[in-house]
């Protein structure tokens, strides 16, 4: 058998379902607005699809892909600023990654352990 994810469409037909059952039930104990109260009594539909929907998917990928999208568009608004900050980024980082190659390397030759 193959698994299948379940369909949005057919999530809120069973939920369409169980009010109409609901309904049912409270019309015959003789509730005047039977429709009303079963939609009372299962409470917000659309946080329930919401849930349905966020269960069946990775939403910390989504929200990653939507904080990228954004970064993006911040940084190609002030592609100065983004510019030298990125130079400024691999500057300190390759003076860092020098120092400490030298530092390193004169250790090495006075045959010290490094610490």
């Amino acid at each position: 058998m193959r698994w299948r994810r379940r369909k949005a469409e057919d999530f809120r037909a069973e939920i369409e379902a169980h009010l109409q059952l609901e309904a049912d039930e409270l019309r015959a104990e003789g509730h005047a607005n039977a429709e009303h109260a079963a939609r009372r009594a299962f409470g917000n539909q659309t946080t329930t699809e919401e849930k349905f929907y966020e269960a069946g998917r990775w939403m910390w990928f989504e929200h990653l892909a939507r904080d990228v999208r954004f970064a993006a568009r911040v940084l190609l608004k002030d592609l100065r600023f983004s510019v030298l900050a990125t130079v400024g980024l691999a500057l300190g980082i390759g003076t860092s990654t020098a120092i400490f190659a030298l530092i390193n390397a004169s250790l090495v030759e006075n045959d010290e352990p490094p610490s």
